[in-house]
């Protein structure tokens, strides 16, 4: 008798919590556009990567980043950067300084170059990303060969 108790009762308790369930889906409004749309993650602004006379100027929303090369295409060639956020200059809170973006996370490199080929201001925080000018690939026409 308590095991066929037992299982009327399991029985009974999950079906219910089933009906439940479906109550209240049925009860829901159905999702709307915009609640689809709150749900999802704002789309990234377009990059686009084009060279400036030898200046590399990555755009993203209200973002720029311009990476000017120094003795572009030689042995010592450098690199030194400049972030703009909204049309104005982005000045680093310290040394060595870490910032998310839409070009993914920059450092600031310091100001001063120790030898030629050195990278100063702005510019990726993972080395592996830091190209010379001959492996950029534009995604737009540019200004340069």
């Amino acid at each position: 008798m308590r095991k066929t108790f037992w299982c009327v009762t399991c029985i009974t308790v999950t079906c219910g919590m089933a009906f439940v369930g479906l109550v209240r889906a049925m009860a829901a409004p159905p999702p709307t556009e915009a609640t689809e749309g709150e749900r999802a993650a704002e789309p990234a602004p377009a990059l686009s990567i084009a060279w400036q006379d030898t200046t590399l100027v990555y755009k993203s929303g209200v973002w720029e980043l311009r990476i000017k090369y120094l003795q572009k295409g030689t042995r010592s060639e450098g690199q030194d950067g400049k972030l703009f956020k909204e049309q104005k200059a982005v000045e680093p809170k310290q040394a060595g300084a870490l910032l998310d973006t839409p070009f993914g996370k920059l450092k600031h490199y310091g100001k001063q170059r120790r030898s030629l080929w050195d990278v100063t201001g702005w510019n990726f925080a993972d080395k592996k990303q830091i190209k010379r000018s001959e492996h950029v690939k534009p995604t737009q026409a540019s200004s340069a060969p």
